[in-house]
């Protein structure tokens, strides 16, 4: 897969909603006031996984970023 199809991808349902959808008002980091710090740090993985395991496909990475979400 090509690097601009790779980074078109969303990766991750935070990364796109940022606070702006009405299932982030039950999300218990939104309600603290961490969303901005998790997508800077969803943002850091992503960049990471991108550009250090290329070769991961992305139903993986996508995996490692749901985890981390769900860990938090």
């Amino acid at each position: 897969m090509k690097l601009e199809q790779r980074n078109a991808h969303s990766h991750h349902g935070c990364l796109n909603l940022k606070g702006k959808s009405h299932e982030c008002l039950r999300c218990e980091i939104m309600a603290r006031g961490f969303c901005d710090e998790l997508t800077d740090i969803l943002r850091r993985m992503v960049s990471n996984l991108d550009n250090t395991y290329a070769g991961i496909p992305l139903e993986d990475r996508d995996e490692i970023l749901s985890d981390t979400v769900i860990g938090v």
